[in-house]
């Protein structure tokens, strides 16, 4: 992603491109969930799985068409092929990996993919970086391609995955209104279900924050701003990479997981909301790790949770209702920061998410125990 919006930013002389390319992605994701539930229910998974990653290689192979300003708006709509893959490739993993895993390694195989996602983000983001920058984006674009084709062919040797056979006998998708009344049906009568869903946006609704860090490595240091803004980048990563280990150690403690995901969303809102006190950026720094502690750990929390209550042939629908709502939070929280960020100090903005995100977690919590009450 940012070779390409370098690239974009370089062959057009703006920004804006990269504002859309972000704004596509979230948006595509959440407007396709609810559609990529019901197909996940009803066909193969590891055929899904396999195809967007075979999908995904082709769209990348568009990228290598972006060689001027006019052609940069296929830098846009690659990335919204790649979205529409995402909506249906990460609910369907999440609704895999309790087919493929046994019940005691479930915990270490849920925290393991957010591990992965940690990783992603500090050693992809910056060597994409650095790549681009003594390389060529074209060079970023063909790993990636090559990427995208070797995780295909990987998937190929997942067995092939039970569906319910009264789903595969819906050719149709005017079902789609009953499939997705079916998950509020199952999260209103299992509490346990809503409460996991609405989780991960407690955590989502701070993303906004992120649009910040540029200006606010300018305060933290007039010296080397690109290199604060780099490690607050980094820093999120590692507190990605960070935050699963510490949901295994959470559950394995016999924490009772409502409990393990409010101090986990509290942690996220709570460093945000001490870090726009900062004037020292190691101090900054530190603080933004261990927000995403929290936000890493809280969606691992969730999506474990969800994986052992949601009924198996619900699965895929109700992973898909999670994502849609997880991604909504973050599309929201972006259009928020942006008009912020033209009212208020970088300070007060990050203040303003980090009490939003603490606030969300008390609520979160005390509707929690009023449903475990009924």
């Amino acid at each position: 992603m940012i070779p390409l919006i370098l690239l974009m930013q370089q062959l057009t002389g703006s920004g804006s491109l990269g504002a859309v390319l972000l704004s596509v992605e979230t948006f595509v994701i959440a407007g396709l969930s609810l559609v990529a539930g019901s197909v996940i229910d009803r066909f193969d998974r590891r055929g899904i799985l396999i195809l967007c990653m075979f999908g995904s290689s082709l769209a990348v192979g568009l990228l290598f068409l972006v060689t001027s300003g006019g052609t940069a708006w296929f830098g846009v709509g690659t990335y919204a092929l790649l979205a529409v893959g995402k909506s249906f490739f990460t609910p369907a993993v999440n609704t895999v990996v309790p087919d493929i895993v046994e019940p005691r390694g479930l915990l270490a195989a849920t925290t393991g993919l957010g591990s992965v996602w940690g990783v992603m983000l500090v050693v992809g983001s910056s060597l994409g970086g650095v790549v681009s920058s003594f390389a060529s984006p074209y060079v970023c674009f063909g790993v990636t391609f090559l990427g995208y084709l070797v995780a295909g062919l990987m998937l190929t040797r997942l067995p092939k995955l039970p569906v319910d056979g009264r789903m595969a006998q819906r050719p149709r998708f005017s079902g789609l209104t009953s499939d997705v009344r079916s998950v509020f049906r199952v999260a209103k009568r299992r509490s346990s279900i809503g409460s996991l869903i609405l989780a991960k946006p407690g955590t989502n609704i701070g993303n906004g924050v992120l649009a910040v860090f540029p200006s606010i490595a300018l305060v933290l240091s007039s010296d080397e701003p690109a290199l604060v803004a780099s490690l607050l980048y980094a820093a999120r990563g590692v507190g990605a990479l960070t935050g699963p280990m510490f949901a295994r150690w959470a559950v394995r403690a016999g924490l009772a997981l409502r409990t393990a995901i409010f101090i986990s969303v509290a942690c996220f809102g709570a460093a945000y909301a001490l870090m726009s006190f900062q004037t020292l950026s190691w101090l900054a720094i530190s603080l933004v790790i261990l927000a995403h502690v929290g936000g890493s750990a809280t969606a691992s929390l969730s999506s474990y949770g969800l994986q052992v209550e949601a009924p198996e042939d619900l699965r895929g629908r109700v992973f898909s209702v999670d994502n849609m709502f997880s991604m909504l939070a973050i599309g929201v929280s972006q259009l928020v920061a942006a008009v912020l960020i033209t009212v208020m100090a970088d300070r007060s903005i990050i203040l303003t998410f980090g009490l939003a995100v603490l606030a969300y977690a008390f609520v979160w919590r005390l509707l929690g125990r009023q449903t475990e009450g009924k």
